[in-house]
């Protein structure tokens, strides 16, 4: 399945070492500032976390 883009479409690809070290991203204190910004700006956040296994 494919998620569809549009033109108002925000899209980061990033490469992580871990699972945790993306945790450990998400829930800092610099992030949560970033989200507490951007909230206004967003309809909707779809993440998606693709891995090897």
């Amino acid at each position: 399945m494919q998620t569809s883009f549009g033109p108002d479409t925000f899209v980061v690809v990033e490469k992580w070492a871990s699972l945790a070290a993306l945790g450990a991203q998400a829930n800092s204190a610099h992030m949560k500032a970033y989200g507490a910004r951007t909230m206004d700006m967003l309809t909707d956040r779809v993440i998606h976390i693709l891995s090897p296994t």
